[in-house]
């Protein structure tokens, strides 16, 4: 058994459907590998595979609301005044 289709959406980077921001990301048996620039998505799939197969490293970082995509709202700096 392996996992041949991973959908991802509102989660970190990827957005919803309904905008067409989401992740649709076909896999296939064997081996499979994520290429891309830095701040792409690799370790938000892979950190959305671990919350799914409920697997945890030991560096821990919990989910939080910053976690969820929201469309056309801006993140707050600590340093803006």
């Amino acid at each position: 058994m392996y996992l041949s289709r991973l959908q991802i959406e509102n989660f970190r980077l990827f957005g919803s459907c309904d905008e067409d921001r989401h992740l649709d990301l076909e896999l296939s048996s064997g081996l499979n590998l994520l290429v891309g620039e830095n701040d792409s998505g690799k370790s938000c799939i892979v950190d959305a595979l671990r919350m799914l197969l409920g697997t945890l490293s030991e560096e821990y970082y919990p989910i939080t609301p910053e976690d969820f995509h929201r469309s056309g709202q801006k993140l707050i700096d600590e340093n803006d005044d």
